[in-house]
């Protein structure tokens, strides 16, 4: 993301700097193209993706099972 918002400002194209997203689920820059529309740059954090997968797995197999 640095690299990009790095580039971006060496080539004058406006942007929003990096955003960090909600949860700390990975960053962002958004920008508009020269047809006025909004692009964004997304990176998603792997560990806080990861980790929330972890916790289900475990709540689950902590959870007993119903009998069906």
């Amino acid at each position: 993301m640095d690299l990009w918002a790095r580039r971006l400002a060496e080539l004058g194209i406006e942007h929003s700097g990096i955003l960090p997203s909600q949860h700390e689920s990975g960053a962002q820059i958004w920008l508009r193209d020269p047809d006025n529309i909004w692009l964004e740059f997304y990176w998603l954090n792997r560990d806080f993706f990861v980790g929330k997968l972890r916790e289900r797995w475990r709540a689950g197999r902590r959870t007993p099972a119903t009998p069906a």
